[in-house]
């Protein structure tokens, strides 16, 4: 497994009138998890500028090792 990611994609777009600067963020939980974790914790983020009207698809590679 070591090298193995998963890799999460999606759309974000911008549907107000103005541009604008969103930070979509991913998140993973481990339901059967073997010690106890937080109940969701923050895996990726990016910080994107989107003209009004403009998507962008962004894709974060998570190492299975930080699962």
């Amino acid at each position: 497994m070591a090298g193995e990611a998963l890799v999460v994609s999606f759309t974000v777009t911008n549907i107000g009138e103005r541009a604008g600067r969103d930070v979509p963020q991913v998140y993973v939980s481990d339901r059967v998890a073997s010690r106890t974790r937080p109940l969701m914790e923050l895996k990726g983020f990016c910080s994107v500028h989107l003209a009004s009207g403009e998507g962008r698809q962004l894709r974060f590679s998570i190492p299975l090792e930080l699962l």
